[in-house]
């Protein structure tokens, strides 16, 4: 793998850009529409920055980095599958479940991989949570609950939060598909999810048209109930996951990197204190591996399950209370 072209080099671009330079790429180009408002940094320097996608794929490159709004996901990906490039795309995997079924089918008919970027699951506390529920420790979980509370005006500083993504309904922002890592990891644990009971409040805080503040709750194929709570508008961020089973308790807070395990006494786990940027490194760490050894997927999200994660979301932010569709295939 010498050759990578990463598409829209906001914050997570220049962030995954910065870890394949450190990782050995030797040539790493850009497309940019120059649209967004972060100004490049110079550390990343790369090879070649288009602002025309045919002529940056008419270089052939062997995998894309898909980077840029939600609601461009799948256009973007797809124009690189058909060009002949393995894509990793940023979640979600897209906006619209039937635009990203078709993409999971045409990365298939090509022969071309299909990652999707949730690299929470890369999170050593989560991967030990993921451990006690796989070995039983802890006995059978029966009730989770995951909260992502946030303050997007806060994110980037650089630009109006109105202007951002994640507040604009045209660019596939919103609380719920800005904060999808939740549901991914929620599907990871616990399986596939049955059946959704939802509700959601647009613009009472942020002015925005977007969901800002979501809620569910999932009844998953394991028979384990989850709550999920997300939102865009807290002034006082946390991130926590907190697990009932039949022979204790798991409380994690992920930007602590704390974990409690509770099984009559008290254990407590604490992760390294740069755990998120690892988590990056890591995920890209293992999408290379894939490349250079054909090592398969152990903790890279392929392209089907990002689908059933964005139903999901979909769903949620519809509302109501339904059983999903049964022609995607949820995880078991």
């Amino acid at each position: 793998m010498n050759h990578i072209l990463i598409c829209g080099l906001g914050s997570i671009g220049q962030r995954h850009a910065k870890i394949l330079r450190k990782l050995g790429i030797n040539r790493i180009d850009a497309y940019r529409t120059r649209k967004g408002s972060l100004a490049l940094d110079p550390s990343i320097q790369p090879n070649n920055v288009y602002d025309d996608y045919g002529v940056a794929l008419a270089e052939r490159p062997e995998l894309v980095l898909v980077t840029n709004p939600t609601a461009l996901h799948e256009d973007t990906a797809q124009l690189a599958i058909e060009s002949g490039s393995h894509v990793f795309v940023e979640k979600p995997i897209g906006a619209s479940v039937k635009k990203s079924l078709a993409l999971v089918e045409l990365a298939q008919r090509k022969e071309r991989m299909l990652a999707v970027g949730y690299n929470m699951r890369f999170h050593p506390l989560l991967r030990k949570v993921k451990m006690i529920i796989d070995s039983n420790e802890l006995g059978v979980p029966i009730h989770a609950a995951a909260v992502f509370n946030a303050w997007l005006p806060g994110w980037h500083p650089w630009e109006d939060y109105r202007e951002s993504y994640a507040a604009r309904s045209d660019l596939g922002g919103g609380a719920t598909l800005t904060h999808m890592h939740e549901i991914n990891y929620l599907h990871w644990l616990f399986g596939g999810t049955k059946c959704v009971q939802s509700a959601t409040s647009s613009g009472r805080i942020l002015d925005s048209k977007v969901d800002e503040y979501s809620t569910a709750v999932l009844l998953h194929d394991k028979g384990v109930i989850s709550t999920l709570t997300l939102d865009l508008f807290s002034k006082q961020t946390s991130r926590s996951l907190f697990i009932s089973f039949t022979g204790g308790q798991v409380s994690i807070d992920l930007l602590a990197g704390e974990m409690l395990i509770n099984n009559g006494s008290v254990t407590k786990i604490q992760a390294p204190r740069d755990v998120i940027q690892m988590t990056y490194e890591h995920q890209m760490v293992e999408l290379l591996d894939f490349f250079r050894t054909n090592k398969p997927f152990e903790l890279l999200c392929g392209a089907q399950d990002a689908v059933a994660d964005l139903e999901l979301a979909n769903q949620i932010i519809t509302g109501g209370n339904i059983e999903l569709r049964s022609d995607i295939q949820h995880r078991k």
